[in-house]
């Protein structure tokens, strides 16, 4: 059966109409501040993936000719010139099989990153300097929570795909549905290759562990660049995202669809603003070039208020307004509110001191 799956801004409206008097008011700014986040995030992670990208295309190209090599920023240019025409895809449909390709070559790329952490033995770490650390410093904790949430939370991907899908019911089927099994199986990679990565390389580890296989050995060129492309295959999904977002809420509305003389002026400003958001992940990626910092600085300026605060303060609009809250369900509301505020002032604050260190 086809239904209709509401969006998380619409959401935070109909929650915040029925809530109490004294919340009311959140009805229009929590829907605009929402998207806001979201379209960051996503794009966010666009920005990532230029960075990334271009990381690992500067390692191949200094191997095969060293002389020649181009700098990193020659090809986040090319990166971007590739990624303006291939994000003129409109239809999630026609996404699809980009996803599929980029499926497959992660699959092989994983394998044979860990071949070379296994291959010489857990034991014998060849870049470690000494022995790995157990605990980091109590003020990186932040820096933890962004690259976690990060890693964790895809939710404007999560919504989009399942608002399109045929069949939308399976996606949320208990305990084989599309949605558990998905997140069971990234959580099982992401713990594998983390824990195994940094026992191997220690505090030597790169932002993306693609970073620190041998540079000059030719199979691992391979790796690199297979990687690059599960990358260039996955960043138009999450530029999907944002460009519906901003194009769909705040742009489209505002011309007459059904009048046949604007089309071609509809088209050309769809053109425009898809040219212009990737341009913008190609202008903070410059701005960032730290790759660690960027994915910690996306995970925590946008992921703890969509993660925890504004999901926190929903149930408790829901409770109070239904009278059904016990003294347990708002403690717990209050702590995510208070958790989602803290790891994102603190965890923005930490990445930018971090990049301005850099500098």
């Amino acid at each position: 059966m086809k239904y209709h799956v509401v969006q998380f801004p619409d959401v935070c409206e109909l929650v915040m109409m029925e809530g109490p008097p004294s919340l009311r008011w959140l009805a229009k700014p929590l829907p605009i501040i929402v998207d806001f986040f979201i379209f960051w995030n996503h794009l966010g992670i666009c920005c990532v993936y230029i960075n990334f990208i271009a990381d690992n295309f500067d390692q191949a190209c200094h191997h095969f000719s060293p002389d020649t090599s181009l700098a990193k920023i020659h090809w986040e240019l090319i990166i971007t010139v590739v990624m303006i025409v291939l994000n003129q895809v409109k239809n999630l449909h026609f996404l699809s099989p980009f996803s599929s390709i980029g499926n497959i070559l992660l699959t092989i790329g994983l394998g044979m990153v860990c071949y070379y952490i296994f291959r010489d033995g857990l034991d014998k770490p060849i870049l470690r300097p000494g022995d790995v650390e157990l605990f980091g410093k109590l003020y990186e904790v932040p820096l933890f929570m962004g690259t976690f949430l990060f890693a964790s939370l895809g939710i404007g991907v999560l919504i989009a795909l399942e608002d399109e899908m045929k069949t939308p019911s399976s996606y949320r089927k208990n305990p084989f549905g599309i949605f558990n099994m998905g997140f069971t199986t990234i959580i099982i990679i992401y713990l594998f290759v983390g824990v195994i990565g940094y026992y191997k390389y220690g505090q030597l580890v790169e932002g993306s562990i693609t970073l620190n296989i041998p540079k000059d050995d030719p199979l691992a060129i391979i790796v690199r660049l297979i990687f690059a492309g599960v990358i260039i295959f996955t960043y138009p999904i999450h530029f999907y995202v944002s460009v519906n977002i901003f194009w769909t809420n705040y742009v489209r509305w505002r011309f007459d669809t059904t009048d046949s003389t604007q089309a071609l002026k509809l088209w050309i400003y769809e053109f425009v603003i898809r040219c212009v958001l990737v341009i913008v992940s190609l202008l903070v990626t410059i701005l960032v070039k730290q790759l660690s910092f960027l994915i910690s600085i996306v995970g925590s300026f946008c992921l703890p208020l969509l993660g925890f605060l504004v999901p926190g303060l929903l149930e408790l609009t829901i409770n109070l307004s239904a009278k059904q809250s016990t003294p347990i369900s708002i403690l717990k509301d209050v702590f995510l509110i208070i958790f989602g505020l803290f790891f994102f002032l603190t965890g923005t604050f930490m990445g930018v001191v971090q990049v301005l260190q850099e500098e």
